[in-house]
């Protein structure tokens, strides 16, 4: 099992994220937003936005760190083929990243 976190399981280019308008499941914890949709790939991918209305860069840094990892640890039990995107809600300027993977974890439900 590899923990690394490829370009191959990014989400990098416009359309990608724009296909999420069309069809995609959205869901909204306390800390993040999910929209999750079934892609073609045979591996999971992540896509996060952050704007600037959430806080400063090392703010926005922050919050994507922490997604990432979570993501990272978490990969493999995300069904094959899924496309998710993430935004913070203002709540998760202070959240920890344990706080984070549960809720993604229940949100997308893989756990």
């Amino acid at each position: 099992m590899s923990y690394g976190y490829p370009k191959t399981a990014r989400l990098r280019h416009r359309y990608q994220y724009r296909r999420f308008g069309r069809d995609s499941l959205k869901r909204a914890g306390q800390l993040i937003v999910v929209e999750q949709r079934q892609g073609r790939a045979d591996t999971p991918k992540l896509g996060i936005t952050v704007t600037r209305k959430y806080g400063k860069s090392h703010e926005r840094n922050r919050f994507k760190r922490l997604v990432r990892e979570a993501y990272r640890l978490n990969s493999s039990q995300f069904p094959a083929g899924i496309e998710i995107h993430i935004r913070p809600k203002h709540s998760a300027r202070h959240a920890r990243m344990q706080d984070i993977q549960a809720e993604l974890l229940a949100l997308v439900g893989a756990g």
